[in-house]
């Protein structure tokens, strides 16, 4: 039997999946419905017989999906290591901003964040990371470290634009794209 998605699915961004995004969705509504939650372990489950309409997005090769997975887990802790800065630069220094005004007060703290960012032009190449500090120091890595955190930015707008609750910070995130785009 052939489930039919009930609502229009799509991917984030095009990653090259081997299943379109409708069919994925027909799954995850198919164990919703039939085990309460969609999960790692029951959609890998529903995936594993060669008859299944997701077998193709992963791979069945063992010892290829081992050393996948130990990429995975090399780019996980490259993501998940940070570190302490002290001594910020002052262009690097965190703005408070007040939503309402729209007025900056620089904030002078230790900040705490990732060691290691990704400088790579675009975003479905292979990462290309370097240490936070030559990173904004270096004017055309920056330009790229902030375009990723704008594309990002996009991406919780996009993932929480029904909560209303969150219109300034919305707002903030327009102007931050406008500013980004205009070089200032």
């Amino acid at each position: 039997m052939i489930y039919k998605p009930k609502k229009k699915y799509s991917w984030n961004y095009n990653f090259g999946a081997k299943v379109s995004a409708d069919v994925v969705g027909a799954t995850f509504e198919r164990l919703e419905e039939e085990q309460g939650e969609v999960n790692k372990e029951n959609f890998l489950e529903a995936s594993r017989p060669e008859e299944s309409a997701t077998h193709n997005l992963f791979e069945w090769n063992d010892s290829i999906a081992a050393e996948k997975y130990r990429l995975q887990q090399s780019g996980k802790y490259i993501q998940l290591l940070n570190v302490t800065i002290v001594n910020i630069p002052q262009q690097a220094q965190r703005q408070e901003v007040s939503i309402a005004s729209d007025e900056l007060k620089p904030k002078p703290m230790p900040i705490t964040t990732r060691a290691y960012v990704d400088t790579a032009p675009g975003r479905c190449t292979k990462g290309a990371f370097v240490n936070i500090e030559t990173a904004l120091s270096d004017d055309e890595k920056r330009k790229i470290v902030l375009a990723h955190a704008f594309d990002e930015l996009q991406m919780f707008e996009k993932k929480y634009e029904l909560y209303g609750e969150l219109s300034g910070v919305f707002t903030a995130i327009d102007k931050f794209g406008r500013e980004l785009k205009d070089g200032t």
